[in-house]
C-alpha cells in the first residue's frame, strides 16, 4: 500500500485582538495531504474549543469561487483543516475565516487568515478550481441518507397495505429525484448549487414527510389489518377504524415535518447561502433565502437585519475607495475606483424606460444592493416591516404601509491629501470607517439596517402622509403642516431630514464617482411651462393650447389651472393661478379640431369636469410619484432624457427631484447678517421625530455653521466644496463653484434674519442651480408654497451619536 505523506502548516490566530491576518503559503493543486494546523487564541491566551461547537474553514479564493471546510479534528485550542486540492486550485490570495459554531449553529467566535497560493509550474488548463462546498455537500448527503431511510421504511410495510404500498412508492420515486439533485450539487457551480438547493429544499423536505407519513400509515394500516383478520366478526368495524387512525398519522406526520423544517437553525440556513454570494447573484440569494428565513425570524425587521448580516461576512473583506480630485486643484467632478471598486468595472450604468438588458453591477453588488418594503415606523427606532417586495403582499402605492428602500449600513471614510478627496466604504465600522449619521442607532452602535422613502409624500386613503407609486405629491403644504399628517402613521414619523440628504449624495458617489449629479441625472429643473388657454369650452376634462404649446407639455406630468381675469403676474402662488384646481397629472396629449382649428388637447386626470375661459393659466407643477417604476429593475436613471431637466429620476431606490424642493425640520439654520458683509447660519439637529419642531427648541442642538460668501439677497451662492457625508448636516464649506464644476449646485440666500427649514434639491425651474446638494436657504418652517413639498424620513429620525 503506498505511504500518505502529510505537510503540516502551523498558524495562530487571535479572536479578539485586530492584528493582521497571518498568511499560510500553500502550492496550487498540491497533491500532497496538506494539513493546516489552526492554534486559536483569544487575547493571546490559550482560547479552548468549548465542547459541542464545531470548526470551520470559509473562504474567497482569488478567482471568487468558494471554500467550506469542516474541521478534521478540533481540540482544546488546536483545530486542523486538509486542504483539498480544490481549495488549492486557483493561485493568489484566499481570504479566509476560521469560525467556531456552537450547537445551534451560532457562528459565536470568527478570525481571519490568508491562503497565499503560489502558482504551478502545469498548464493553467489543467488545474479546475470550483466551489468547495464540502460542509454543505454533507449537508445534501446527510438529506439523501434520510431520505434513503424513509424509502426503506416505506418499503418494509408496503406489502402489506396496498394504498400505504402505492403513496410509499410514489415517495421513493420523489426522494431518488431529491437525492440524485442533492448528488449534483457536489460538482456544481454557484448558479447550479442555487437550483439545486432550492429543489432539494421545496422538494426533499416536502417528500420526506410524505414518505414518513407513510411509512407511519402503513404501519398503522398492517397492525389494524392484522387485528381485522383475528376477528372477522368485526373486520368492517377495525378497518373503518384503520382507515381514520391512517389519516389522523398522515396528519400528525406532515405537521411534524412542517415544524422540523422551521426549526433548522437559522445559522445552518444563513451560512449555507451566504457561502453562495458572489456579488452578481444577491437578489437571487435572497429571493430564495427569504421564504425560508422569515418563518425562522421573530419579525420581518430582524431578518432584514440577518441578511445584512450575511452581506457584511461574504463582503466584510471588501474596500470601494472612489478617488476625487481637490477643490482647490481643479473643478473637475470626475472620480476614480480604487482599492476592490477597479476591479475593471465602469460607474453604474443610467437608463430609461427604453433601456433593455443593461448589466447593471450595482442591483446585486453587496455594497449597492436594496429592497424595497411596506414598514412603519417603531419607538425605538425600528420598523415593523409588513412585507418586501418579493412577496404578494407588497403594497407599491404606500396604502398599507409606507414604502422605503432597505440596504446595508455601510461605514465611511473620508480624507484628503490636498490633491486628491478620498471617499472608502466598508460593510462596518472600525479602523477609521464610521456609520452615516442616520445609521447610528439611539443607543450609539452601528445598525445592520439604513433605510429612506423610496416616494416623496402623498395622501394615503386616511388623509396620512405616506410614501407611495400614484400619488400626487403635496404642494402648499408647509413643513410645519405636513409633520401632524405624517404622525397619522405612526407617532414617530418625521419629514425627510439630512441624513436622508447625504445618504443620497453617498448613494450617488458609491455607484457613479462624480461628486454631484448634475450633468448626468438632472432631474426636473428645466420643465417650466405657463400658457394662456387657446380656447374655451364647457363641460370637459381638459385644456385647449396651440400645437406648438402643448409640445412642451409631457403626459405623465402635472400641472395646476387658475383663472386669473386680468391680473398679470403668472406666480403660481397667487391664489388666482391654481384656484380651479391645484394639481393634476396629464393623461394624454392629443391634436383635436375645433370649430375648424386645431390645437393642442391636454386630458386631465380630474374627478368632474370644469369650464374653461381663455383668460385662465395652465402651469407645469411637480411631478406625481412613481414615474421611475418604468425603469428597468433596480438601475439608477430616469424616463426620457437624462439630462435635458425635464424628468424625475431614481438612485438606490429612491425617487429625486420631481421638481419641488424637498422641505425639512431637521435640521433648522438661524440665519444672521455679520456687519453688512455676510450672511452667516447656525445649523441646529434634532435627532428624535418625537421632538421635531418648527422652532430651535432645546431639543435641538448645535452640529456646525458656515458662512456666505457675501450679504446679496435672494441670490445663488454657487457651491465649491460639502463637508463629510457621514456628518448629521449637509454644509457648504466652500464656494466659488459653477453651473458645471465642482459640486454643480448652489444655495439661495434669504431675505433677512431668522430661522429657516432646509428645502433641498431644487425646483423645475432652477436650471443649474439644482441637484443634490442645492439648498434654499430662505423658508421657514411654516411657509408653503406650490415648489415646496414635504416627505417622510428615513432611519436618522431617531438616532444617536457615534463616538468621536
Amino acid at each position: 500500500m503506498a505511504e500518505t505523506f502529510e505537510v503540516l502548516q502551523e498558524v495562530t490566530v487571535d479572536v479578539s485582538k485586530s492584528i493582521p491576518a497571518p498568511t499560510v503559503f500553500c502550492k496550487q493543486a498540491d497533491n500532497v495531504v496538506r494539513v493546516l494546523r489552526v492554534t486559536i487564541q483569544d487575547n493571546k491566551e490559550d482560547y479552548p474549543i468549548p465542547a459541542g461547537f464545531v470548526a470551520r474553514l470559509r473562504g474567497t479564493k482569488a478567482d471568487g469561487t468558494r471554500i467550506y471546510l469542516d474541521a478534521r479534528s478540533a481540540a482544546e485550542n488546536v483545530a486542523e483543516f486538509i486542504l483539498t486540492q480544490n481549495a488549492l486550485a486557483a493561485y493568489g490570495k484566499a481570504t479566509c475565516e476560521v469560525e467556531l459554531s456552537n450547537s445551534a449553529g451560532d457562528v459565536v467566535k470568527s478570525c481571519n487568515l490568508v491562503l497565499n497560493v503560489q502558482k504551478t509550474a502545469m498548464d493553467d488548463s489543467a488545474v479546475e478550481s470550483t466551489d468547495e462546498f464540502q460542509s454543505l455537500d454533507a449537508a445534501a448527503a446527510a438529506a439523501q441518507a434520510a431520505q434513503k431511510a424513509a424509502e426503506d421504511a416505506a418499503n418494509k410495510t408496503a406489502t402489506d397495505a396496498k394504498n400505504a404500498a402505492q403513496s410509499a412508492a410514489d415517495a421513493k420515486e420523489a426522494a431518488k429525484t431529491a437525492g440524485d439533485a442533492a448528488s449534483k450539487v457536489t460538482n456544481a457551480g454557484v448558479d447550479e448549487k442555487l437550483a439545486e438547493m432550492q429543489e432539494i429544499q421545496d422538494d426533499v423536505t416536502a417528500k420526506q414527510a410524505q414518505t414518513a407519513t407513510d411509512a407511519v400509515a402503513a404501519a398503522e394500516a398492517k397492525t389494524e389489518a392484522e387485528a381485522a383478520q383475528a376477528d372477522a366478526a368485526a373486520s368492517k368495524t377495525a378497518a373503518e377504524s384503520s382507515a381514520s387512525a391512517a389519516k389522523e398519522s398522515e396528519k400528525a406526520a406532515a405537521k411534524s415535518a412542517e415544524e422540523a423544517k422551521a426549526s433548522t437553525p437559522a445559522s445552518t440556513l444563513d451560512g449555507m447561502y451566504t457561502a453562495m454570494l458572489d456579488g452578481t447573484n444577491t437578489q437571487k440569494i435572497f429571493k430564495l433565502w427569504w421564504p425560508f428565513a422569515v418563518t425562522q425570524s421573530e419579525n420581518k425587521y430582524s431578518c432584514l437585519e440577518r441578511f445584512a448580516a450575511m452581506l457584511d461576512t461574504a463582503w466584510g473583506d471588501k474596500t470601494y475607495t472612489v478617488r476625487n480630485i481637490h477643490e482647490s486643484v481643479s473643478g473637475d467632478a470626475s472620480g476614480t475606483p480604487l482599492d476592490d471598486l477597479a476591479d475593471g468595472r465602469s460607474a453604474a450604468p443610467l437608463v430609461t424606460d427604453a433601456s433593455t438588458g443593461v448589466a447593471d453591477w450595482a442591483e446585486n453588488d453587496p455594497m449597492t444592493w436594496y429592497v424595497r418594503a411596506n414598514a412603519k415606523s417603531l419607538a425605538d427606532g425600528t420598523m415593523e416591516v409588513l412585507a418586501v417586495e418579493t412577496e404578494a403582499a407588497f403594497d407599491v402605492t404606500g396604502e398599507t404601509a409606507p414604502v422605503y428602500c432597505f440596504s446595508p449600513a455601510l461605514a465611511v471614510k473620508e480624507w484628503d491629501d490636498g490633491s486628491y478627496l478620498y471617499t472608502s466604504w466598508h460593510m462596518r465600522a472600525g479602523d477609521g470607517y464610521v456609520p452615516m449619521a442616520g445609521d447610528v442607532a439611539p443607543d450609539g452602535t452601528h445598525r445592520l439596517l439604513t433605510w429612506h422613502p423610496a416616494f416623496y409624500g402623498g395622501k394615503n386613503s386616511a388623509g396620512g402622509m405616506t410614501s407611495g407609486a400614484g400619488l400626487l405629491p403635496m404642494p402648499w403644504t408647509s413643513a410645519n403642516a405636513a409633520l401632524p399628517l405624517a404622525r397619522k402613521l405612526t407617532a414617530y414619523d418625521g419629514l425627510w431630514c439630512d441624513c436622508d440628504t447625504q445618504f443620497a449624495l453617498m448613494a450617488w458617489r458609491l455607484r457613479h464617482w462624480t461628486l454631484s449629479n448634475s450633468g448626468q441625472l438632472e432631474g426636473c429643473t428645466y420643465y417650466n411651462y405657463q400658457y394662456t388657454l387657446a380656447a374655451a369650452e364647457t363641460g370637459v376634462k381638459r385644456v385647449l393650447l396651440t400645437k406648438a404649446q402643448g409640445t412642451n407639455l409631457l403626459v405623465g406630468s402635472c400641472v395646476c389651472l387658475g383663472e386669473r381675469g386680468s391680473n398679470t403676474n403668472n406666480d403660481r402662488n397667487q391664489a388666482y393661478n391654481h384656484d380651479v384646481f391645484n394639481i393634476a397629472k396629464i393623461l394624454s396629449v392629443e391634436t383635436v379640431t375645433v370649430n375648424d382649428t386645431e390645437y393642442a388637447a391636454v386630458n386631465l386626470d380630474l374627478a368632474s369636469t370644469i369650464d374653461t375661459t381663455t383668460t385662465m393659466l395652465v402651469s407645469t407643477m411637480p411631478w406625481p410619484n412613481g414615474t421611475t417604476e418604468a425603469l428597468p429593475g433596480h438601475s439608477d436613471g430616469c424616463i426620457g432624457s437624462l439630462t435635458n431637466g425635464k424628468y424625475p429620476y431614481r438612485i438606490a431606490g429612491m425617487e429625486m427631484q420631481i421638481g419641488s424642493y424637498c422641505e425639512e425640520l431637521d435640521p433648522l439654520w438661524q440665519a444672521s447678517l455679520v456687519d453688512d458683509d455676510h450672511w452667516h447660519y447656525d445649523v441646529y439637529s434634532c435627532r428624535d421625530s418625537e421632538k421635531l419642531a418648527g422652532s430651535i427648541t432645546a431639543n435641538y442642538q448645535k452640529v456646525g455653521e458656515f458662512d456666505l460668501p457675501n450679504a446679496n439677497k435672494w441670490s445663488w451662492n454657487f457651491i465649491r466644496a460639502l463637508n463629510k457625508m457621514a456628518a448629521e448636516a449637509q454644509i457648504p464649506t466652500k464656494f466659488g463653484g459653477s453651473t458645471s464644476t465642482y459640486v454643480k449646485a448652489a444655495f439661495f440666500s434669504p431675505g433677512g434674519a431668522g430661522v429657516f427649514a432646509p428645502w433641498r434639491f431644487g425646483s423645475l425651474c432652477d436650471g443649474g442651480s439644482g441637484g443634490l446638494p442645492c439648498a434654499y436657504g430662505r423658508r421657514g418652517p411654516g411657509t408653503s408654497a406650490w415648489y415646496g413639498v414635504p416627505r417622510l424620513a428615513g432611519s436618522g429620525k431617531k438616532r444617536g451619536e457615534w463616538p468621536a
